[in-house]
């Protein structure tokens, strides 16, 4: 278990996650579900689209990073890996809570309230916070409406918690004796057939008991499963092998479930039963097969990137980093164009990710007064929210040392 290569499929499947989210979060706008700025006629398609992806898309997210981190401490020692996860996560989370956020906020106490207030008579009410030691969290919010809010950036700070409570454990599987048998003996029990999908079972029971929360639509000991799940894939080859060999019939699987759990939550609204906190037997059960039918999903992207990665050609497969002075040639044109779109990407993500809700909020705080309806709304919102994200990423943050620093990049001179 020494040096991990990069792994091409999962920049890219980072990268079009984050940009999804662009167009996930404009549905929020338009779902039923709670959310910073609504518009005046909501719809019932936008809600079954995000209940949908909310089913597979932050979860992805976590395992990749998983990915991530096994890549990061195979290069690094502990010390170093706790030092890069700081100015990778640490610092654009702060910097974000400072400066990305709170516009958010103030968009959110204009449209609720209607008071004229100015963004800079505002701003110290954004911070009005007091201490409250409810783990994970230890900030609560005096304002009511705008206040303060971790925001989209609850990812950057569920991501270094998982990175410096797992750490021992990352060390333990990595460089023990024992740690290794263990590691043997998963890989084992992962090539018998269906035995892959058994770590579905406890993302089931834990969303069953413990109930949904807010940040993403799953509860946080699932995010940090998921993160484990993915440091323990990326041990051993045979592991993602068993991945590439059950994608299709995960596939099956996640979209049978996926059909199952939406018929679930129209189910538990149509009987004014809370899906993410009640006990009663429908919401029960709704959020087992939900648990399950995350991991369904989980296995088949994989699986199936795998796959696809080997049919466009092995730079793709197995190559180094996105920025390495002499990559492989690809064997086609179409890993040709992948790997171009990756190389530039794969340092954007961090930044794309930071302003790309502020963004939509301040265009959907002006577009959701238009006498319009959803589909323009929506399609105008997205787009121009897209386009103004990656403007800002160009203009003010790549060739910016300093900002690229308070975004988690790497300096440009870096190749690892």
């Amino acid at each position: 278990m020494g040096y991990m290569q990069r792994r091409h499929e999962l920049d890219l499947l980072r990268a079009l996650m984050v940009l999804g989210l662009v167009f996930f979060h404009t549905a929020r706008v338009f779902d039923i579900l709670p959310f910073s700025i609504k518009n005046g006629q909501q719809s019932i398609g936008m809600t079954a689209f995000v209940l949908f992806c909310s089913l597979w898309g932050m979860p992805l997210l976590f395992l990749i990073a998983g990915f991530s981190s096994r890549f990061s401490l195979g290069r690094r020692s502990w010390s170093g890996y706790l030092l890069e996860r700081t100015q990778r996560l640490l610092v654009p989370l702060l910097f974000g809570l400072l400066v990305v956020v709170p516009p958010q906020g103030y968009c959110t106490y204009l449209a609720r309230t209607g008071a004229h207030l100015s963004y800079w008579e505002f701003y110290p009410r954004f911070f009005a916070v007091h201490f409250e030691p409810a783990f994970p969290g230890f900030l609560e919010a005096r304002e009511p409406v705008g206040g303060f809010e971790l925001a989209h950036l609850w990812f950057l700070y569920y991501l270094f918690l998982f990175s410096v409570l797992l750490l021992p454990l990352f060390l333990l599987l990595q460089q023990q004796e024992r740690g290794r048998r263990m590691v043997a003996r998963l890989t084992g029990a992962a090539e018998r057939p269906g035995l892959l999908f058994l770590p579905g079972l406890w993302l089931a029971l834990i969303e069953a008991t413990l109930g949904t929360q807010m940040e993403g639509g799953w509860n946080i000991c699932v995010y940090l499963l998921v993160f484990l799940y993915g440091y323990l894939l990326a041990l051993d080859a045979r592991l993602e092998q068993a991945l590439e060999r059950r994608g299709g019939r995960g596939l099956v699987l996640a979209l049978l479930s996926s059909l199952t759990v939406l018929g679930g939550y129209a189910l538990c609204l149509r009987t004014n039963i809370d899906p993410a906190s009640s006990h009663a037997w429908p919401a029960l059960l709704l959020r087992f097969i939900k648990g399950w039918s995350c991991w369904f999903w989980l296995v088949a992207i994989l699986g199936l990137g795998r796959r696809l990665s080997r049919a466009l050609g092995p730079a793709l497969a197995s190559a180094g980093g996105p920025q390495e002075a002499s990559p492989p040639r690809p064997s086609s044109r179409a890993a040709a164009l992948i790997l171009r779109v990756i190389r530039y990407t794969s340092p954007a993500i961090l930044p794309i990710y930071v302003l790309h809700q502020t963004v939509i909020v301040v265009i959907a705080f002006h577009v959701v007064r238009w006498e319009a309806g959803v589909p323009a709304k929506f399609l105008v919102t997205s787009v121009s929210s897209l386009v103004i994200t990656l403007l800002l990423y160009e203009l003010a943050v790549r060739h910016l040392p300093p900002m690229r620093f308070l975004f988690g990049m790497k300096p440009r001179c870096a190749r690892s």
